[in-house]
């Protein structure tokens, strides 16, 4: 027999329910602006709050912060002792640590490859979901990536931290003409490797790869150098007229029975200027060769020590890469003759060691303002923020792309430069703990 009377609400349990985020966010305010000589226990009374749990709520935020942003502080309490509400995770937190660390073989790959690596059957979403929620925001990121370094050269490196990591900014480094030449190349456009790792670690060591050099023809050549106090204008050497296309080496020259050996010894230095340096390159690309640097980059490079010198006089040193044209590896060549003529004190820098030349870190501002301001010209008022001026868009001719480099390196500051130079005590500390491999930080 069906009952007459309206359906009722099932009894509820008389446990005080915890108290929802208003209560809590009431609490804590008037607990943060409570009056000379008013009790704690008056606060609880005037909100409706028993003491007891007023006073717990305070050791909580006390120990996992204020809870205003969240229903229940379970969820606090669970994640503290490395654990979650609910049902347990499927995929072990073991196996996400090692997805993500240097040890996965397959970082690079896609992200079902490596589930199947590791044995995983959930789908890629759910792994996917995992990633984010577990291990700060993991994904397949693009990886950081930089050239890959012989292993002859990554002991040079070493060496040249252990030399310098002690030496004070000033009255060591600011002393330092870095130099450095490099190329921009407008159209270069290169598949980015990608690699699984955690949200904001990708300037890490383990998560930085390296790459072979890729060349392009399409280049202008630039070089330049930088000091503590001083930026020197941005010069190209990339004018077809003045380089010298990498020709098939000369055979070396024999010595004549009636020849005296100074005669025979100057036109072994004559063979060794003129000597193309061993290098991959493109049929299309021009190199430096090293009687082109003694004769036009070099002079600009003294002049600049000397102008120093009646500056200051104190004991200022120039810094060259490794460089075949530099002639760094002998004593007896035209551009290691000029610069002992001219009292030059050289830093022997280690060859593929850029991350060692605070102008390098010139030329990364370079390129990326200049890539900026050629495919995201500011031709409209609206774009223009204060103090700057409309920019033309690129021609696509290289006279004017050189006008573009130009006016970007005029805007890079001493301060910017200075950064980079405070810099390589931490960078020679770091080659050495890094076994002469890559040095990266936030500024390059």
């Amino acid at each position: 027999m069906a009952s007459n009377e309206s359906p009722r609400t099932p009894e509820q349990s008389k446990t005080q329910p915890e108290y929802d985020t208003g209560h809590r966010s009431a609490y804590f305010w008037r607990r943060d602006h409570m009056k000379d000589g008013e009790k704690v226990s008056d606060v609880a009374e005037e909100l409706g709050i028993p003491d007891r749990t007023g006073r717990r709520w305070m050791r909580e935020r006390k120990l996992m912060g204020t809870p205003t942003a969240k229903r229940r502080v379970r969820k606090n309490k669970a994640a503290s002792k490395g654990s979650k509400l609910g049902r347990p995770w499927s995929i072990p937190q073991e196996v996400l640590n090692e997805m993500v660390g240097p040890s996965n073989p397959l970082r690079n790959q896609p992200l079902l490859l490596q589930a199947r690596h590791y044995g995983i059957t959930q789908k890629e979403r759910t792994i996917q979901y995992n990633l984010k929620t577990r291990k700060n925001k993991a994904q397949l990121y693009v990886a950081g990536y930089t050239k890959s370094i012989l292993d002859t050269n990554k002991s040079r490196r070493v060496k040249y931290g252990v030399d310098y990591k002690d030496e004070p900014i000033i009255g060591f480094w600011d002393l330092v003409h870095f130099t450095d030449e490099a190329h921009f190349n407008p159209t270069e456009r290169l598949q980015k490797p990608r690699i699984l790792r955690e949200r904001g670690t990708r300037d890490d060591p383990d998560n930085v790869v390296e790459v072979d050099e890729v060349k392009s023809g399409c280049a202008v050549h630039i070089y330049a150098h930088v000091n503590w106090y001083y930026k020197s204008p941005l010069r190209f050497y990339n004018d077809e007229k003045d380089m010298l296309p990498t020709p098939k080496p000369p055979p070396k020259p024999r010595k004549s029975k009636y020849e005296t050996q100074e005669t025979y010894d100057s036109r072994v230095r004559e063979w060794e200027a003129n000597k193309p340096p061993k290098v991959k390159q493109d049929s299309t690309g021009n190199h430096m060769t090293q009687k082109y640097y003694s004769e036009k980059v070099l002079p600009q490079y003294i002049k600049a020590v000397h102008k120093a010198r009646m500056w200051q006089p104190k004991s200022w040193v120039l810094q060259e890469d490794n460089d075949p044209s530099h002639g760094t590896r002998s004593t007896d060549n035209d551009a290691a003759l000029l610069k002992m003529a001219n009292w030059i004190v050289t830093i022997i820098h280690p060859a593929q060691s850029p991350d060692l030349n605070p102008t390098e870190g010139c030329w990364n501002i370079l390129k990326e303002r200049t890539k900026r301001r050629l495919w995201r010209p500011r031709t409209h008022p609206n774009d223009l923020e204060d103090g700057e001026q409309l920019e033309e868009e690129w021609d696509g001719t290289t006279r004017y792309l050189k006008k573009i480099l130009q006016a970007e390196w005029d805007k890079i500051t001493l301060e910017e430069i200075r950064k980079f130079i405070k810099e390589m005590p931490w960078r020679c500390e770091q080659v050495i703990r890094l076994n002469g491999r890559r040095v990266r930080s936030a500024l390059w």
